[in-house]
């Protein structure tokens, strides 16, 4: 445990927000569960953050998702129907808290 602990202090100084999120979660067996339930949620913005944030650092994407291979791109502009998500500098921010994508 104290391992863990160290590790993710460690990617919190020195890496990016995303790359520990992801690794904070793989360590403590989380991921592939959070990742199988968000995924499944309804095109929330929160859900469609997921799968951007995917999308653009991992160039996964899940079978039903808006982005087909043809389109891969290293920074994809964000789809109008996500008009309050927005990338940033390749991270993901919150424009405003808005509910459902019409969609």
């Amino acid at each position: 445990m104290c391992v863990r602990v160290c590790v993710c202090v460690f990617l919190v100084l020195f890496l990016s927000i995303e790359l520990w999120l992801v690794c904070f979660l793989c360590l403590f067996g989380f991921f592939p569960i959070l990742l199988t339930r968000l995924l499944s949620l309804s095109l929330s913005c929160r859900s469609q953050q997921l799968e951007y944030f995917l999308y653009i650092h991992f160039k996964c994407y899940p079978e039903s998702s808006l982005y087909p291979p043809s389109t891969l791109l290293p920074y994809p502009p964000i789809p109008t129907s996500w008009p309050w998500c927005s990338p940033v500098l390749g991270h993901i921010k919150f424009a405003s808290p808005m509910g459902l994508s019409s969609q």
